[in-house]
């Protein structure tokens, strides 16, 4: 037993010296072979390697300049490759499209639409914190590649925050600025100091292109209340980088806040088709054109951007004036109701409140409202001529104050700068429009006023001033013969018959202005007023007898053919103002009231044929008649007062 447990020891000894022999010649055998499997696995033919990091290095490179044309080209470069690692190509593919929705979010969804309103509204810019979180494609999260960092800090800047790189992980480009976009999900100051911080660092790296750091300061800015500077900062973006949208649109939105429109619809217009679906570009693009006056081009994008944000209280009320513009008060009306419930002192408010209520007849309840307008903004000339527009509707007993808040406003427009000391405009195009109908407005109503008061050379000299396009031809025509204009008088009723030889107004304004250029010329020179009594304005037609076939032959032309009783009495009273045969011209005058007994003209020729008669008796009572009916015409009355006096005696003219 002992010896055969020695011969085992021994058999054992000579088993481990031979392996101790074999040894180093099995190491030596194995180890060429060894080493050469380890060079096939990580020392890779030197070309094929280069590509692998190129191929690589360039798609980053894409994906930091971070321009939507860069982050495609990486798109489509990692679509094609041959050379990438396949887990490396979707983690890259993830990259990117974290990277793009952060930066260049879809157009969002009718939920997140709020969030944009609010961002948009707190000046924050239309990259908000609205925009859904970005999370990894569960496949690429579980691979553990060398991306892992740069996706995680992607979710967090998803979600407004900012995740660092941890101390001793693989130095990368990515991820020393990925966590800026942060701030682009953010209102947070102190995630937008940091997420500068990180965009600073990176702008001092070499050779690193990118728009990112770019974006970060401007909505750094914008963050914190600088627009101008901002505004600075995305016009050097766009200027570089023409397809980046996102610096267009906030150039669009800061214009629009620094009241520049005419800047914000050229900077949002090319957007109009990329981002027609985008309520952050569709509030500010509807405003924009609102603005710059293209209502009617606004309302189809106001519409389109309610439908996403209806909660949005200011497009309403634009949309409410829209409607108002074109008479469509019952859409306007619940509109402007529901904004003057919790913005009662708003100036456009009251502005369209006044308005609305003056369309619908509702004078009280429109002065009402034009008080609290003018008491809100009282040195507001456009509210003054608002005001005085619902007076001069009212009683006269408000026409007084109503030409002294014409005036006053005239007067602030005439002296109002329109640019402000650099030269820019102090008002945009809706505003210069709504200005400039404000002034006419102030001006037709002086004219009107002037015109009731029949002080027909204020009249003549405010028509003068003002357009005459849109104001009745027939008060034009009046104007301009009561103040002795003849020859002007003549020539714009004839344009006006000529156009409408069918308009009874025209054809009265002609004829008038024919009678009075004829008898009339002596009393323009002499600088008085002219009536169109038949004895003040054709009793001097000795000189011109020529003109009575014309006249006489249109008056005859006329009644022969078929016209209302108010212009048969007229041509009957003309014939007999063109009669010199007393007893003839009191037949045509008696014609006239058969047609119509109210023809003050026709009654007041009366009262001067019986009083050339010497019957004093009718005259008077012709006097007496057409005071009972009322005589509007100051100067037919001026006369009539004078005829009666020379009558009855100036004492007695007096007492009655």
């Amino acid at each position: 037993m002992g010896k055969e447990r020695k011969r085992g020891f021994v058999e054992v000894n000579i088993v481990f010296a031979r392996i101790r022999i074999f040894l180093p010649l099995v190491l030596a055998l194995l180890a060429p072979i060894s080493l050469s499997a380890q060079s096939a696995l990580s020392m890779s033919d030197p070309s094929i390697l280069s590509k692998v990091v190129n191929s690589k290095t360039e798609v980053e490179r894409c994906i930091i300049l971070a321009t939507p044309q860069s982050l495609a080209q990486a798109q489509e470069g990692l679509a094609h490759t041959k050379v990438i690692d396949e887990s490396d190509k979707k983690a890259l593919l993830e990259i990117i499209r974290g990277v793009g929705s952060i930066l260049y979010p879809p157009a969002a969804s009718p939920r997140a639409a709020t969030g944009v309103q609010n961002a948009v509204r707190n000046g924050s810019g239309s990259q908000g914190a609205a925009s859904a979180s970005f999370s990894i494609d569960p496949t690429v999260e579980s691979a553990h590649n060398g991306y892992s960092i740069s996706l995680t800090q992607l979710v967090e800047a998803s979600q407004g925050k900012i995740f660092a790189a941890p101390k001793g992980s693989q130095p990368s480009f990515l991820n020393e600025i990925l966590p800026a976009l942060a701030i682009f999900r953010s209102d947070d100051q102190e995630i937008a100091r940091g997420a500068l911080g990180y965009a600073e660092r990176f702008s001092a790296l070499a050779d690193q292109q990118s728009v990112m750091p770019g974006l970060v300061q401007a909505r750094y800015e914008r963050l914190t209340g600088q627009p101008a500077f901002a505004y600075h900062s995305y016009q050097k973006l766009l200027d570089a980088y023409p397809d980046l949208w996102p610096a267009r649109l906030e150039l669009g939105i800061i214009s629009l806040e620094l009241s520049r429109p005419i800047n914000a619809l050229s900077f949002l217009e090319p957007l109009a088709d990329l981002r027609a679906e985008d309520p952050a570009f569709l509030k500010p693009y509807s405003m924009a054109l609102y603005r710059n006056g293209k209502l009617a081009e606004a309302e189809a994008f106001m519409n389109k951007a309610l439908g996403l944000l209806p909660g949005s209280e200011d497009l309403n009320l634009m949309l409410a004036h829209i409607f108002m513009d074109r008479n469509n008060y019952q859409a306007a009306q619940p509109l402007i109701d529901g904004y003057g419930k919790k913005h009662p002192s708003d100036r456009l408010y009251l502005y369209l409140k006044t308005l609305l209520s003056k369309a619908q007849g509702r004078n009280d309840d429109a002065i009402k409202w034009a008080r609290k307008a003018l008491q809100a903004c009282p040195d507001d000339p456009e509210i003054m001529i608002l005001m005085a527009g619902v007076l001069f509707q009212g009683p006269e007993s408000g026409h007084k104050e109503a030409t002294s808040l014409c005036e006053s406003a005239l007067s602030f427009l005439a002296g109002a700068p329109a640019t402000d000391e650099t030269g820019l405009p102090l008002y945009n195009p809706l505003q210069i429009a709504m200005r400039q109908e404000a002034k006419n407005l102030a001006e037709r109503y002086l004219l009107l006023s002037a015109y009731n008061r029949q002080d027909w050379y204020a009249a003549v000299d405010l028509l003068d001033k003002s357009a005459r396009a849109g104001l009745d031809k027939e008060v034009v025509a009046t104007i301009l013969r009561k103040s002795g204009r003849y020859a002007e008088a003549l020539s714009f009723s004839r344009d006006w018959y000529s156009e409408n030889p069918a308009s009874e107004p025209a054809i009265e304004a002609y004829l008038r202005s024919l009678a009075a250029s004829v008898s009339g010329t002596g009393l323009a020179a002499a600088g008085n007023t002219v009536s169109d009594g038949g004895f003040g304005i054709l009793a001097p037609l000795g000189s011109t007898l020529n003109a009575q076939p014309m006249l006489l032959g249109l008056a005859i032309q006329l009644l022969s053919g078929s016209t209302s009783k108010e212009m048969r009495s007229y041509l009957y009273y003309l014939q007999g103002s063109l009669d010199a045969d007393g007893d003839s011209a009191i037949d045509f005058y008696r014609k006239a009231l058969i047609e119509r007994a109210d023809n003050i003209e026709a009654i007041a020729a009366l009262a001067k044929a019986y009083a050339d008669k010497n019957d004093k008796t009718k005259a008077l009572f012709y006097i007496k008649q057409a005071r009972m009916i009322g005589i509007a015409d100051q100067q037919i009355e001026a006369q009539l007062a004078a005829l009666e006096a020379k009558l009855v005696g100036p004492e007695v003219a007096v007492v009655r």
